[in-house]
């Protein structure tokens, strides 16, 4: 970066110092006491604080740094529970806990790297989408040559997120005897995965509990009863899979409890009468949290 500074000095001595990054150089100056106005030119890089006005080492987090260069690839990454953290927020502080600046984290879980003045130590607070994985982060430090040149974990804190009050979401479907199957497009269901979407969104979870149910009257076509149950359960779990993939949530991110059977009175033969107390046992349904 570049950028010109003008300073207006009373006649008289003065030491100005120059600092970037930890890097430190000063120079004397001195202005005449005549009534005559001078402008004197400094042209600074950073190689010049380096090389030509004053070379120092720095202690930037406990690490001795000759030149700026050698932090320019400098990088910070994020792990949690041993895997790296992608898409979060991250504030880097002073040791005054003074926010110095702000980033999130790429698919690598990488934020970028700035050095503190010299001999802090920066803390950082995080946005996960679950906060109870706050205690598991750690932060490394690497270098451009991918070595690691610290690692930080007894400094870290995680922002606290608005209660959020989700409500959760069902939908049912029943069936006429040996009848199975779901669809996307049914009203309900579409109703079911907005409730299951607006979820996700607000927690970065879902939890599906998915459940399919045959009564006892025989069948034939699906061979038991059993059998027609998971096939209804496989229906239902198809359709919101489809549906939640097509509002971008990966199923892999969802959590899927899934239990079928038979339920309801033994078959006694009256299938012509007894319709209404077997087909309460005909069934699909799906709750979400």
């Amino acid at each position: 970066s570049t950028g010109r500074f003008l300073i207006v000095l009373n006649p008289g001595e003065y030491t100005i110092e120059y600092e970037y990054k930890g890097l430190i150089a000063d120079e004397n100056i001195d202005v005449a006491t005549d009534e005559e106005y001078h402008e004197v030119g400094r042209l600074i890089t950073k190689s010049d604080i380096k090389l030509e006005l004053q070379e120092i080492e720095a202690d930037c987090e406990g690490i001795q740094i000759v030149s700026v260069a050698d932090t320019n690839d400098w990088t910070y990454q994020l792990i949690v529970e041993d895997v790296i953290y992608g898409g979060a927020d991250v504030e880097v502080l002073n040791p005054n806990k003074e926010l110095v600046y702000q980033d999130l984290t790429n698919e690598f879980g990488e934020f970028r790297y700035e050095a503190i003045l010299p001999k802090d130590q920066p803390s950082f607070r995080l946005k996960l989408h679950d906060p109870a994985l706050c205690g598991k982060a750690k932060i490394i430090l690497i270098d451009g040559n991918d070595n690691i040149v610290k690692e930080y974990t007894s400094n870290i804190t995680c922002r606290e997120l608005a209660v959020v009050v989700v409500e959760p979401g069902t939908f049912q479907k029943f069936y006429g005897y040996n009848k199975r199957g779901v669809t996307a497009e049914e009203r309900e269901l579409t109703l079911f995965v907005e409730k299951a979407v607006a979820i996700f969104e607000q927690t970065g979870k879902l939890t599906l509990n998915l459940e399919g149910c045959a009564s006892s009257v025989p069948t034939k076509t699906f061979k038991t009863n059993r059998s027609l149950a998971a096939k209804r359960l496989e229906d239902g779990e198809l359709a919101i899979k489809t549906a939640l993939e097509a509002r971008g949530i990966a199923f892999d991110r969802v959590i899927v409890n899934r239990k079928s059977g038979c339920h309801g009175p033994y078959y006694k033969g009256d299938f012509e009468t007894g319709a209404e107390k077997y087909g309460k046992f005909q069934f699909f349904k799906a709750s979400v949290k």
